[in-house]
């Protein structure tokens, strides 16, 4: 039996350019307390690995230096982004080992 996702709302993390104003921004959405589900403004999503029944919330992320090879295209220039939908989504953020995404 599959289990009924998180009730919790997505966060939103804004990101304001040089004038203050608000530009793209990413979602971070619970599911169950082990997934953090990034989601862009085209509603394509990717899920990050989140501690199991840690206290603070965590979420993990692939370290700087293999990000790219980590993650989806569209987030490749994105990793500050997303960190700040994670934190404002309550995680505190840590570099933890991805597998590597298979070339398509």
């Amino acid at each position: 039996m599959e289990r009924p996702p998180n009730k919790r709302l997505g966060r939103i993390a804004e990101q304001r350019d040089v004038s203050g104003q608000t530009c793209m921004a990413l979602t971070a959405t619970c599911r169950w307390k082990e997934e953090l589900i990034i989601t862009d403004e085209e509603g394509r999503a990717f899920t990050f690995d989140c501690g199991w029944g840690a206290t603070p919330l965590m979420a993990y992320v692939p370290p700087a230096a293999e990000w790219r090879t980590c993650v989806p295209p569209w987030l490749h220039e994105r990793r500050a982004e997303v960190v700040d939908a994670m934190r404002a989504a309550n995680h505190v953020v840590k570099d933890g080992p991805y597998p590597r995404l298979l070339e398509e």
